[in-house]
């Protein structure tokens, strides 16, 4: 037997021919466990953990299948040069496409990591740190057309109006059970700093808001940052890091401003992402984890398009 033959491997990717001819929109991995290269704000490069869904078509109806093993190659060797952007995964779409030229007319490469910001308390000087979700997806149709798209999860807290207005009318009631002629503004005062006074608290729950953003067009700078900021302020009543007690109180403060059922912040974000020119459309899912209930009040929306 020749070292050919030793060496021979068979590639039944390309030697066989599929026995149902049909085209197919996506075939590949996901779950690919890969290191990610993310600039930050003050200009440092960092590597994390990342993991990603890689995709082609396979147009070619005889074709028994991809070759999964040049999809891992081509996104390892991107992934370790360039940092993550729509610019670099516009690359890769085109690149790994290009390592199927002869099967495959469209691509997508989808990347899920968690990104961490540095927060400032409300009121104190301290600082913490929060871990916001992300994914990261860049569709190559047929020819140039290119569909980007970042998905990100922010989480709230939210008091019930509803259950606040229900408080406010025992808390009414047991001051007039308690006072039953004219008070001064000291005894009333005094009453309100008593427990006597907070016979009866709204619910409050940690909520989260799901959103799915696609984008008219893309710069080179990845900028979560302005994302996490914007969707934060108008939401106004984020979770906090490192809290000590004027922060507690002051967060307090906040949730008592902004009361909101689940439709509320829906509005709230709807109105928020309506002005961002830069995006074309979006999807908004938004769950109260209902400290009242045991099921979850939802709302999802969108922008039409």
């Amino acid at each position: 037997m020749s070292l050919t033959q030793h060496s021979y491997k068979p590639d039944t990717t390309k030697e066989s021919r599929s026995q149902v001819a049909t085209t197919l929109d996506r075939v590949g991995m996901s779950e690919v466990e890969l290191p990610i290269l993310i600039n930050e704000p003050k200009g440092a490069t960092i590597k994390i953990p990342a993991r990603a869904e890689l995709y082609v078509s396979l147009d070619d109806p005889h074709a028994k299948g991809i070759h999964m093993s040049r999809l891992y190659l081509k996104a390892k060797e991107f992934f370790a040069e360039y940092p993550l952007s729509f610019p670099s995964l516009a690359s890769l779409t085109e690149a790994i496409l290009e390592t199927h030229k002869d099967l495959s007319f469209s691509s997508h490469v989808a990347v899920s990591f968690e990104y961490m910001q540095e927060k400032q308390a409300l009121v104190s000087e301290e600082t913490g740190y929060r871990f916001y979700p992300v994914t990261l997806a860049l569709t190559r149709g047929p020819g140039t057309k290119l569909k980007y798209q970042m998905d990100i999860e922010l989480v709230y807290s939210s008091t019930c109006p509803c259950s606040a207005a229900l408080a406010r009318q025992i808390v009414k009631d047991k001051f007039l059970e308690k006072h039953n002629g004219t008070v001064s503004v000291e005894e009333v005062a005094k009453w309100l700093s008593s427990e006597e006074a907070q016979s009866a608290v709204p619910h409050a729950q940690r909520s989260k808001v799901n959103l799915s953003l696609e984008f008219n067009e893309v710069g080179a700078k990845l900028d979560l940052d302005h994302w996490i900021d914007l969707i934060e302020a108008a939401l106004a009543t984020p979770v906090q890091a490192a809290v000590k007690r004027e922060d507690e109180q002051e967060f307090a403060k906040l949730n008592g401003e902004n009361m909101m059922f689940s439709e509320d912040a829906a509005r709230k974000l709807k109105a928020c992402l309506d002005k961002e020119a830069q995006v074309s459309d979006y999807q908004i899912k938004v769950e109260h984890l209902e400290s009242l209930h045991a099921h979850n009040a939802v709302v999802v929306t969108s922008k039409g398009l």
